[in-house]
């Protein structure tokens, strides 16, 4: 849901924004790798599209109120998800166990060979060979990911926040996460996932972000973070409220060391005023 209210925002942000932009950016996000979506078939996202649409409507009356579209962002990934078909048994559904734990697809795999085998004996084999196929078709021209569970480069990749990723090889993703490690680009890479607008938006509200957004560190030490602002009358603002920022920025992963804020115009030249 965190990925579809991003790209809905994006939207809002460069006035792009109608009902039918918002259902066509949701079904996009819905059915692209890793999406509650993606592994739907064509009918099914036909369906899907036709609900999207639907839950959109409202919004022609309501506007991009924040509320809405969390409402929106919401019953859309619900209506995804309710299209996924009940399986009859584990292994009716092999195919998309490729990801799961080793125990998990050998119970798919035997029971979807249960009844081709002689006996036991050949069930075994049968199972096997069958679990080592799909998972080597199944994987065939992707490349697993190695970033954590809550790391801010899920966010800023639009990511699934939990669970393995797995990508196709060409996706651009896949080449920026394998760069985020080890180099000064991958160094500067994790630095903006903790700005990722993804994660700080939504933990600071709308209100807050609209009057000072949280770019970067102001210093070695991570202890203060750079603030832009759009006018000085916002700069004074933010400084007023630099307490309830920093205590908002502070509860953010890898910001718990954030002592202070460093309010500067957006158009400003480098310098801006501590607080």
């Amino acid at each position: 849901m965190r990925v579809v209210v991003a790209a809905l925002r994006r939207r809002v942000d460069d006035g792009r924004f109608s009902a039918e932009v918002a259902a066509e950016v949701t079904l996009q996000q819905l059915v692209r790798a890793g999406g509650p979506g993606a592994s739907l078939g064509s009918v099914d996202r036909a369906a899907l599209r036709d609900a999207v649409a639907m839950l959109a409507r409202p919004l022609a009356t309501t506007g991009p109120l924040p509320r809405s579209l969390l409402a929106f962002a919401r019953d859309a990934v619900q209506a995804a998800l309710a299209l996924h078909r009940p399986r009859r048994h584990p292994g009716a559904a092999l195919e998309e166990r490729i990801d799961d734990e080793t125990a998990t697809l050998a119970r798919a795999a035997v029971w979807a060979e249960a009844t081709h085998a002689r006996d036991d004996d050949d069930l075994v084999r049968r199972a096997v060979t069958r679990a080592l196929r799909e998972k080597k078709r199944g994987r065939r021209g992707r490349v697993p990911l190695d970033v954590a569970e809550g790391n801010p480069l899920r966010a800023l990749l639009h990511l699934p926040s939990q669970g393995r990723v797995w990508l196709p090889k060409n996706d651009l993703r896949a080449r920026i996460a394998g760069s985020a490690a080890g180099s000064p680009f991958g160094a500067a890479l994790q630095q903006a996932a903790r700005f990722a607008e993804e994660i700080v938006r939504g933990a600071l509200g709308e209100e807050l972000w609209a009057l000072a957004r949280p770019v970067g560190f102001a210093d070695r030490a991570e202890t203060r973070v750079l603030v832009e602002v759009s006018s000085s009358t916002a700069a004074h603002e933010a400084q007023l409220r630099s307490r309830e920022i920093v205590a908002t920025l502070r509860t953010l992963p890898g910001l718990a060391r954030v002592k202070a804020i460093k309010v500067q115009l957006a158009s400003a030249a480098p310098g801006g005023v501590d607080r």
